[in-house]
């Protein structure tokens, strides 16, 4: 059965696995956009729980838009 594995030439292994390196603990950071809608209440709410579990500062959400 291994014998009909064959490996994409094309695909680095060193590309899609993570360094063990301890200098390289925090993965990389890709841009993501995220909408909010809500109560002004809820929306602050969901802003700062996701900033305590470490996914987003306060400071990088745009101010709060009327509806």
């Amino acid at each position: 059965m291994d014998s009909e594995f064959r490996p994409n030439p094309e695909t680095n292994p060193e590309d899609i696995t993570p360094s063990n390196n301890p200098q390289e603990s925090f993965p990389k950071k890709y841009p993501v956009q995220h909408i909010l809608k809500g109560s002004r209440k809820a929306i602050i709410n969901t802003m700062h729980t996701l900033h305590v579990v470490g996914y987003a500062e306060i400071v990088e959400w745009t101010p709060l838009q009327p509806t």
